[in-house]
């Protein structure tokens, strides 16, 4: 008598997550709809497909009959993991005796099988077999919700499960009876996997985000939240949701220059996921505005600066300070434009850009001049010494000197020809405050001409410091746009220093005490020597000054007429002159206003000069 049996297959899926929530479920009771005739080592079972369903009609078959069964229907989530396999059988040993050992014998194809299977090959070596049937139906258990049965499959593998049923009876000629079994699958659905988050891009003020999708855990995402920190997370300062199809998030409104953290979880119907990657992002800093102001140069020392002519100019240079770039002074481009050998005015430029290229230039203008005025001390009732030295009258119009200018051009009336009716051979004049009348002294290049001034100090004539006499000059002009300068100066120490410049040289002096001639007090009598190289016609003047620099100075009109070789005289034209007007001409002496040929007498040659006069004796007598 064959006996009926149930069987039923549970296959249990496990998911863990490292302490994560975790969800078990299981897909129930499934049938097989399917038998397969082609796989089958000995004979497949009469009326297989009767183990469809659990209604006493029976699939039958005999000792080592085998029969593969499938299209049970599993559908598992794709991220759920599997926990175990088990079978439950429902039949009877109806022929077999128990001698016999009636059992099943069952086998799982393989976790690589695509398709139906095509021969045992199909299934794993892996079985597991019941314990002995009895007369009538009955249910025996195979596998567990833990049972893997050796084996791994993922849900999608499960889709095409297939199972072999083989019949184990001793007595082969003997039927059992197969009334039904079902597949059972039991699996657990984890929360998601952790995305991996990562920076797209940044400003200023924001940062673009992105995540990848992760693993769902086997069930929907549903959401993902987004976190912000500025302390690594010891605090959150603001946390998104994002709804599921969208991994990206523009995070806005920050400030720049700012160190922000970012950190993504995932959500689905079972949790969250653990925290993504942290990721650390500075913002841009919000650039300056432009810089359009340029720096600032500050000239240092005057400005302008009177210089003394043939010295050596050396510039106090400049600083530059920029608003944004600071101290730029090295910076300084300096352009020195002044002739230390030339009277005139000239520029020091200085020019200096910033590092956005913002210009400044800006001037210091040098005066070369003969002579450097020295500041005039301030004078008030605590004066100990209050009037600048004087060649004759001071600054209280008190006259204090006889006789205080005397210049001499030179000639001799033994040795020169000097028409007594025109030029001077020395002039001396009282001077007056400030401007003196003086008649022309005519001179000439390269010839040695003296000049004497008389100096009262009303503090003793020890205490002059500074004595300068200028030639050249117009009479509109001041001491500082002389052509030819000399000055003396003697230092506290008592130390004398002698400069020159411009159109003189040979200059020597001399120092002596004299009266002054008005007042009961010693002048200072300073003879200066010295022979011109150019024409320097015009105004001469002096400028002295004392131990307080108490100082003044002295302009004398007209002054002195040089002239290149020879002594220039205004003459008629030449006239025939008869002999009678030559006799009181008895030696070599001075020519009557009229003489011919005076034009080629030179001065620094008397030789010449009586070659020239003899020569004209004759050429006249020959006239007659």
């Amino acid at each position: 008598m064959k006996s009926k049996i149930l069987v039923s297959i549970l296959i249990v899926l496990v998911l863990s997550s490292f302490m994560q929530n975790i969800y078990s479920d299981t897909t129930g009771a499934l049938s097989p709809t399917t038998a397969n005739s082609s796989v089958s080592s000995i004979n497949d079972f009469t009326n297989r497909n009767n183990a469809f369903a659990s209604d006493n009609s029976d699939a039958r078959g005999q000792g080592n009959d085998d029969q593969a069964y499938g299209g049970f229907g599993i559908s598992i989530p794709t991220y759920a993991t599997i926990n175990g396999i088990t079978i439950n059988l429902e039949g009877d040993r109806d022929e077999c005796p128990t001698s016999s050992n009636p059992r099943f014998r069952v086998q799982l194809s393989n976790p690589t099988l695509v398709g139906d299977p095509t021969g045992l090959s199909s299934f794993t070596s892996t079985t597991q077999t019941t314990t002995n049937l009895v007369a009538g139906d009955s249910i025996r258990t195979l596998g567990s919700s833990s049972d893997m049965w050796g084996l791994s499959y993922t849900p999608t593998q499960l889709s095409n499960l297939w199972v072999m049923i083989t019949i184990l009876c001793s007595t082969t000629n003997d039927d059992i009876r197969l009334d039904h079994f079902t597949v059972t699958v039991t699996y657990t659905l984890n929360v998601p996997d952790a995305p991996v988050l990562s920076e797209v891009s940044h400003t200023t003020t924001s940062v673009a985000t992105s995540w990848t999708i992760p693993n769902n855990g086997g069930s929907v995402i549903t959401s993902y939240t987004l976190e912000r920190s500025t302390n690594n997370f010891g605090s959150t300062d603001q946390s998104f949701v994002i709804p599921f199809g969208t991994n990206f998030y523009d995070n806005t409104g920050l400030s720049d220059n700012t160190s922000y953290q970012f950190r993504v979880k995932t959500t689905n119907v079972i949790g969250d996921s653990v925290y993504s990657n942290i990721i650390s992002v500075t913002t841009d800093t919000i650039p300056p505005p432009p810089d359009i102001t340029p720096p600032v140069i500050t000239i240092l020392g005057s400005n302008p600066i009177d210089h003394t002519i043939n010295t050596l100019y050396t510039d106090a240079g400049a600083t530059a300070l920029d608003n944004v770039d600071g101290d730029i002074t090295a910076n300084i481009i300096t352009t020195n434009n002044v002739d230390e050998t030339t009277l005139g005015t000239y520029t020091v430029d200085y020019e200096v850009s910033d590092l956005a290229g913002n210009p400044t230039t800006i001037s210091r203008t040098v005066n070369v001049v003969s002579v450097v005025v020295p500041p005039t001390t301030p004078k008030g009732d605590s004066c100990n010494d209050c009037i600048s030295p004087t060649l004759g009258v001071d600054e209280n119009n008190k006259e204090r000197v006889s006789g205080g200018f005397t210049y001499k051009n030179g000639f001799s009336v033994d040795d020169f020809f000097i028409p007594i009716s025109r030029d001077f051979i020395s002039q001396t004049v009282n001077v007056d405050y400030f401007r003196t009348s003086f008649p022309s002294i005519g001179t000439e290049v390269g010839v040695n001409n003296t000049l004497i001034l008389k100096i009262y100090e009303d503090s003793g004539i020890n205490n002059i410091r500074h004595i300068a006499v200028g030639f050249g000059l117009d009479k509109d002009k001041w001491f500082s746009e002389s052509k030819a300068y000399i000055e003396v100066n003697r230092d506290f120490r008592g130390s004398i220093t002698m400069k020159t410049f411009g159109a003189v040289q040979n200059v020597t002096y001399a120092t002596n005490i004299v009266p002054c001639g008005i007042v009961r007090a010693d002048c200072l009598e300073f003879t200066l020597y010295h022979t011109f190289t150019e024409d320097v016609s015009g105004v001469v003047g002096t400028y002295i000054w004392d131990n307080r620099l108490n100082s003044w100075q002295n302009y004398f009109n007209d002054g002195i007429n040089v002239k290149d070789n020879k002594v220039v005289i205004e003459e008629p034209e030449p006239v025939k002159i008869d002999e009678d007007k030559l006799k009181g001409v008895s030696s070599f002496g001075y020519f009557q206003r009229g003489t011919y040929a005076f034009e080629n007498y030179k001065q620094s040659q008397a030789d010449e000069a009586k070659e020239l006069f003899n020569s004209l004796y004759g050429r006249i007598n020959n006239w007659n």
